[in-house]
C-alpha cells in the first residue's frame, strides 16, 4: 500500500486530483512561525525566544532542532588591575529526526543579570532552557566569570555551567562545561599585566589569558539550517587593564577601562569588567525547530 504525499503524484500516474492525506498538526503557543525555502524545499520554522508550548498531533518526520541556555555574565572587579574572567555561554543541545507527537512545555532560560554582580564578585550564571514532553531535553545556563581583588590573592575560578566561565587573575582556572566548552585560565601578573580568561563557547574553549591581555571568549555555533542563519552561545571576553579580551562569535567583549562590558547575544556570555563597572547581561536562550512544510501543518493558538 502506497502512501501518497502529494496530489501531483497521483496526477502523474493516474490523472485527475489525488487524495490529500491528513498531515500532522503542530499548534504553537508563544513561538514565532516562519516559512522559507532552501535548495528548492519549503520549510517551516518555529522559534521560541520566550517560554511557551506546542501540541503535536502525530509524529513529524524530518525535523531539526536546537536548544540554548541563558549565558553567564563576566566577573566584576572593584579596582583597576584585578582582572575577572568572561562569562560562559549557555549550553547548546542539537538534534534531528522524527518529532514525536504529544504536548510540549518550553521554558527559555534568562541570561545572567549584570546588575546582580557585586564588586569583586564572580559573574552571575545563566538559567537553563528546558523542553518538557516527549522530546525532553535541557540546555544548562552558562557559568559566570571568576573574580578576585588585590586583598584576596587566592584565585577565584570561573563557574561551571553549560559553558564554563573564565578564570580570574592569579591563575584562576576556567569553569568546566557540561554542554559546550570550558573557560580559559587567568594570568598571574602585577598591575596592568593581570588578566582574566575568556568564557567558554558552544563551539570553542575560552582562551587562556596572557600577560596584559584578557582571554578571548570561545566562539559560538552557527545554525545554518534556520530561516536566517544565526550564531548562538559565544563566550565573553576576559578583562585586563592592558588589552581587554574580545568576545567569541556570539559573546560579549570585555570592558575598556571606562565603559561597561558588552552583553551576550543569544545564549552568549558577557564580557568582564573592572573599576566597579557593571558587566553586561548574558544573552537569553532560545528553542528553534524546523520541519519540512510538506510534513506538517503549523498553526498558532
Amino acid at each position: 500500500m502506497r502512501r501518497w504525499g502529494f496530489g501531483a503524484e497521483w496526477d502523474a500516474e493516474y490523472g485527475g486530483d489525488g487524495p490529500s492525506p491528513t498531515l500532522p498538526t503542530i499548534t504553537v503557543t508563544g513561538g514565532a512561525v516562519t516559512t522559507f525555502d532552501r535548495s528548492g524545499v519549503n520549510y517551516t520554522q518555529i522559534l521560541f525566544s520566550v517560554s511557551g508550548g506546542m501540541s503535536v498531533s502525530a509524529e513529524v518526520p524530518g525535523a531539526q532542532w536546537a536548544l540554548v541556555g541563558g549565558g553567564g555574565t563576566g566577573g566584576r572587579a572593584g579596582g583597576l588591575n584585578p582582572s575577572p574572567g568572561g562569562g560562559g555561554a549557555g549550553g547548546l543541545v542539537e538534534g534531528s529526526g522524527a518529532l514525536p507527537g504529544g504536548d510540549y512545555s518550553i521554558t527559555i532560560g534568562a541570561g545572567g543579570s549584570g546588575a546582580s554582580v557585586t564588586n569583586n564578585g564572580p559573574g552571575a550564571d545563566g538559567s537553563p532552557s528546558i523542553v518538557a514532553g516527549p522530546l525532553g531535553m535541557e540546555a544548562p545556563g552558562g557559568g559566570g566569570g571568576g573574580a578576585t581583588d588585590l586583598t584576596n590573592i587566592p584565585p577565584r575560578n570561573g563557574r561551571s555551567g553549560g559553558c564554563g566561565g573564565g578564570g580570574s587573575s592569579y591563575d584562576g582556572l576556567g569553569g568546566a562545561a557540561t554542554a559546550g566548552f570550558a573557560g580559559g585560565a587567568g594570568f598571574n601578573g602585577t598591575g596592568s599585566t593581570m588578566a582574566g580568561g575568556g568564557g567558554g563557547g558552544a563551539g570553542q574553549v575560552g582562551a587562556n589569558a596572557a600577560s596584559g591581555s584578557g582571554g578571548k571568549g570561545g566562539d559560538g555555533v552557527q545554525l545554518v539550517w534556520t530561516a536566517t542563519q544565526m550564531t548562538v552561545a559565544g563566550g565573553g571576553g576576559g578583562m585586563s587593564a592592558g588589552t581587554p579580551g574580545a568576545g567569541g562569535a556570539g559573546g560579549g567583549t570585555a570592558a575598556s577601562n571606562s565603559e561597561a562590558s558588552a552583553s551576550g547575544t543569544t545564549g552568549g556570555g558577557s564580557g568582564a569588567v573592572n573599576s566597579g563597572r557593571v558587566p553586561g547581561n548574558g544573552g537569553n536562550g532560545l528553542f528553534v525547530i524546523v520541519v519540512p512544510s510538506a510534513n506538517a501543518d503549523v498553526v498558532t493558538a
